[in-house]
């Protein structure tokens, strides 16, 4: 249930509601009122749930966190450990070329370098997701996917440990997010 203004509000006529009606069906007990003091409370309260339903509909923050503090060290460990779950050795004649069999996607660094920066990342109120990468190293799509002749070796993968980090960046923004916006000061 989205807690806009309307909802405040709602909340606010049921709980009179039912206060009225408990007042009509126990006659011994006195009848109690909402005074002036507290609805003043109730609108500043109801203003600040209307903030904290507009600044939750925004996840930049903690997936600009997330980015910046998981994801893109993970992308380099993948890089440095050679896959998680390792990748595939690379191919004899692959190694016969570079000379060496290790790191496997790490002959120039291009790759690397460009994968792991910031500036290939679009971060929008909803998702962070890769763009270009292709435009500045053509052959990333066919390492990531793979292709007939060549078997995927997967950079850009979030690890399980991973979706834990940015769960707690989730939750640290969301509890920061409820005592700014949403009047628990």
């Amino acid at each position: 249930m989205p807690w806009g203004l309307n909802s405040v509000q709602q909340a606010y006529a049921k709980l009179l509601q039912s206060v009225g009606m408990l007042a009509q069906t126990m006659s011994d007990f006195p009848k109690m009122e909402i005074g002036v003091e507290l609805y003043p409370q109730l609108m500043a309260l109801s203003v600040d749930m209307s903030e904290l339903a507009r600044a939750e509909q925004d996840f930049r923050l903690p997936l600009e966190k997330a980015l910046m503090e998981v994801i893109l060290p993970s992308i380099k460990e993948n890089f440095n450990v050679g896959g998680r779950p390792p990748w595939k050795p690379l191919a004899k004649t692959t190694v016969s070329n570079r000379g060496s069999a290790t790191p496997i996607l790490v002959d120039s660094g291009t790759l690397q370098s460009k994968a792991t920066s910031k500036s290939i990342w679009q971060v929008t109120k909803d998702d962070v997701h890769v763009q270009n990468l292709d435009e500045q190293v053509s052959y990333a799509s066919y390492i990531q996917g793979g292709t007939r002749n060549m078997v995927a070796r997967q950079f850009i993968m979030i690890q399980d440990q991973d979706f834990d980090a940015i769960e707690r960046i989730f939750s640290d923004w969301w509890e920061d997010l409820i005592r700014t916006k949403g009047g628990f000061k």
